[in-house]
């Protein structure tokens, strides 16, 4: 990706004298059921790119998602300052071991790609779920089921010519129940169980 590859050179070119460039872009979809009840669906969208340094010593970090040279170029600046300002108050400076580096790219395939699956498939495995809860007999007066699945795709670069592009799926399906449970003196009492079911 031309902007990390720039991101890097300008590192190097304010002083830097290690730099690498890091690029995610992570999309995917939640949705949420309370007591049986839908919560409604939110769709995410976001990237941007972090770039740390070493410079004189010392380590800075900087990001922004705004992907263009300039605001790449200013998050660059702002790395470097903060390296070189934390050079000033470490006793020893930092120095990184001596490693091969590589060039590589790999992903991870779905056997189904979530993509491909309605709002309304992904909300019958709450349901589902509830209905298992139910089916259970215990005394679950509030829960709280979460559905998420999202798609990371990274690119990585560095001073050193590493280059790493990678794809990631995750999907995730939760469920957060509160039981009643009784007190000593009669009384009820709400308690959270735990998580439970992720995958």
């Amino acid at each position: 990706m031309e902007l990390l590859e720039f991101a890097v050179e300008k590192a190097l070119e304010l002083g830097a004298s290690y730099a690498e460039a890091r690029y995610e872009e992570k999309s995917g979809t939640h949705l949420a059921m309370k007591n049986g009840s839908p919560e409604g669906m939110d769709i995410e969208a976001d990237r941007g790119i972090g770039i740390r340094v070493l410079a004189n010593g010392g380590m800075g970090f900087a990001s922004t998602n705004v992907l263009t040279r300039e605001s790449v170029a200013e998050a660059v600046k702002r790395a470097v300052k903060l390296a070189k300002a934390a050079s000033q108050v470490r006793n020893e400076p930092i120095e990184f071991s001596e490693e091969d580096f590589h060039r590589v790219s790999y992903k991870v395939k779905m056997k189904k790609d979530f993509r491909d699956i309605s709002p309304e498939e992904k909300l019958e495995i709450l349901r589902k779920i509830e209905e298992e809860v139910k089916a259970t007999g215990v005394n679950v007066p509030m829960r709280y089921l979460m559905y998420s699945d999202q798609l990371w795709k990274k690119v990585f670069v560095n001073s050193e010519g590493a280059y790493v592009k990678s794809k990631n799926p995750a999907r995730f399906r939760c469920l957060q129940p509160r039981r009643l449970r009784e007190r000593p003196d009669g009384a009820g009492a709400l308690r959270p169980e735990g998580i439970l079911g992720r995958f």
